[in-house]
């Protein structure tokens, strides 16, 4: 199977179509990717369930895409009585061990509502297509939190992220678009040229998501 970008598949309107293409294609320039993220993320959130009173969920989130995809979500799962924690990761892209090949580490965090125990965890990011980024919050969900399901919802997602199985918890992906293997339409590093089309001060680790400032200083205006 190949990805053909200049095809659009009915079930897309043209808007979301031109959206996840400006996710997808290896451009330069940020063309209007914000506004594509803006789009893609509500789309995404919407697709959940609301949690009722009672249920316990905690989203994490990319800082870079925060704000479209992870706040969105922790909105509308918290519309009514449940409750609802958050966890945003600063992460780093590296070269790996091989050539050709990355690791992804975590630079820092911010959790909110930290002993919330929650069941189920949701991965709420733009472009699940690293894999090396997917496992790193998947052992860090692990690590600290002992799910029992985790949910990545994203815009794209890769077939080896899709595919991936994980030791001790079930892991679903949830994406508008699968991408086919790598040589098959795309770039290898979807991910990685996404993020760097994103305006330069998102892709520095002092970088604060509205979303996540306004949680940890509320009523508080960041100075221009």
């Amino acid at each position: 199977m190949t990805l053909d970008l200049n095809y659009r598949p009915d079930e897309f309107s043209e808007e979301v179509w031109s959206a996840l293409r400006a996710l997808v294609e290896f451009r330069t320039g940020s063309d209007d990717l914000i506004g594509a993220l803006q789009l893609l993320g509500r789309i995404s959130a919407s697709q959940v369930e609301i949690l009722l009173d009672g249920e316990i969920a905690r989203v994490m989130g990319l800082a870079a895409d925060f704000d479209e995809f992870a706040g969105p979500l922790i909105d509308r799962l918290g519309k009514r009585d449940g409750q609802v924690a958050s966890h945003c990761a600063w992460t780093k892209l590296a070269e790996g061990r091989l050539p050709g090949e990355t690791a992804t580490y975590i630079e820092k965090e911010y959790r909110k509502r930290q002993k919330l125990q929650a069941e189920k965890i949701y991965i709420s990011t733009s472009m699940a297509t690293n894999i090396e980024t997917v496992e790193t919050l998947v052992e860090r969900a692990l690590e600290l939190y002992c799910p029992t399901r985790i949910e990545i919802r994203c815009a794209v997602a890769s077939h080896e992220v899709k595919e991936a199985r994980f030791a001790g918890v079930e892991v679903i992906t949830d994406a508008l678009l699968i991408l086919p293997q790598y040589r098959a339409g795309h770039h290898q590093n979807a991910f990685g040229n996404m993020l760097c089309r994103l305006p330069e001060m998102r892709q520095r680790s002092t970088f604060m998501p509205t979303y996540i400032r306004n949680l940890a200083l509320p009523g508080i205006q960041p100075t221009l």
